[in-house]
């Protein structure tokens, strides 16, 4: 869409300069082959600034651990692709805090966090968390999880609750 709408401002510059002498015309072709540098310079050190070795032996583990016996609903990173792609496990998807915060705007959503929950996870065996950081955002969710189900298995970097056995709650 950005790149549509430059287009037109883009094509005037291009005729202005068209019209230049052959000294502007250079100066601009290197400003804008400084700039597609640049670019890719930054793109090309931001990937080389991270290390995402650790990621495929993480989600195998991840993967493993996910029953497969039972349907699975989880607050996961990237749309739980990569537990797709490399532990081979599919996951119903709980929301993230900002899809929540739209659906309270579009008036969607139930005010009641155990209504929601329960809606969310009809049919669900167990629960997946390794998105921690989206957990405490949602402090609901990690507090009813926590006072409502056992833990299935927790490892580094997960925690599956299992919904199928929810503890007694005792007033």
């Amino acid at each position: 869409m950005a790149a549509l709408s430059i287009a037109p401002v883009l094509h005037l510059v291009v005729q202005k300069v068209a019209g230049q002498t052959r000294f502007w015309r250079a100066l601009f072709v290197l400003l804008l082959l400084g700039a597609v540098f640049l670019a890719a310079w930054s793109a090309r050190s931001t990937l080389l600034g991270m290390d995402y070795r650790q990621e495929p032996p993480f989600w195998e583990r991840v993967g493993a651990a996910v029953p497969s016996e039972g349907r699975t609903i989880g607050l996961v990173q990237a749309y739980g692709n990569l537990l797709s792609y490399y532990g081979w496990r599919q996951v119903e998807l709980w929301p993230i805090t900002g899809e929540l915060a739209l659906a309270d705007l579009r008036g969607a959503q139930p005010q009641d966090f155990e209504t929601l929950f329960i809606k969310r996870t009809v049919g669900m065996d167990f629960f997946l968390i390794s998105s921690f950081s989206q957990l405490e955002l949602q402090p609901n969710l990690a507090e009813y999880l926590a006072s409502h189900f056992p833990i299935y298995s927790q490892g580094d970097g997960y925690i599956i609750y299992d919904l199928r056995a929810p503890l007694s709650t005792s007033s």
